[in-house]
């Protein structure tokens, strides 16, 4: 089938606002690229949201409970801050948190809403109801899964296109997902010391072994 990808201008990339992109309307490719520079510029060239979202991490405390009401509080917050930060502010409105029991060896995962240009965003319940988990383990499986409902909802879903099969990849680990994975972790620790860890090793060997 033909059909074009929407392109989105440099200044509009540079000052994100609502309806920046248009759900399933671009190249995964253009995703990536678009999503990789906008990263990269939190450190020293920072977008306004970027710029709000940047001081809230170095002035505040996000406030962990160890129960489940003030965990989604923080997920949430953490949700919207981070979003800010690396993904134009353009997933908060399209994606829900919620947590389940996902067996001891997944910490997350994402579904892509039918019908609807949406994401649920699943986090192990097991964060909820111990408080010696790793708070860098849980953000890095929030932004873990937060890479994979960007492409989803924004790129391409028309049967047969080539970007359709680019942004998921046959593990879901697509190198244009892992591009975006390695600008937050790169960022996260230039801009904020943040040891990041997004798996990016191991979905690198799930994807060779699919080649």
């Amino acid at each position: 089938m033909s059909h074009n990808h929407e392109l989105v201008s440099e200044h509009d990339l540079r000052r994100p606002t609502e309806g920046l992109f248009t759900p399933h309307g671009h190249s995964a490719a253009d995703l990536s690229w678009w999503a990789c520079g906008y990263i990269k510029n939190a450190i020293k060239s920072p977008a306004s949201l970027q710029r709000q979202a940047r001081d809230f991490l170095k002035s505040e405390r996000i406030s962990w409970e160890y129960d489940s009401y003030h965990m989604e509080t923080a997920a949430g917050q953490c949700l919207r801050i981070f979003d800010d930060l690396f993904f134009f502010g353009s997933l908060v409105n399209r994606c829900t948190i919620t947590w389940a029991s996902l067996g001891p060896h997944i910490l997350g995962q994402t579904f892509l809403s039918p019908g609807a240009p949406r994401c649920d965003i699943e986090l192990d319940i097991k964060f909820t109801g111990d408080s010696a988990f790793d708070t860098i383990l849980l953000l890095s499986t929030l932004i873990h899964e937060m890479c994979h409902t960007f492409l989803p909802i924004y790129a391409c879903d028309v049967s047969g296109c080539r970007e359709k099969r680019e942004h998921s990849g046959e593990t879901g680990h697509s190198s244009v997902w892992e591009a975006m994975a390695v600008a937050v972790e790169w960022t996260a620790l230039r801009a904020f010391n943040m040891k990041l860890d997004l798996g990016i090793s191991s979905c690198t060997q799930q994807r060779q072994i699919f080649k």
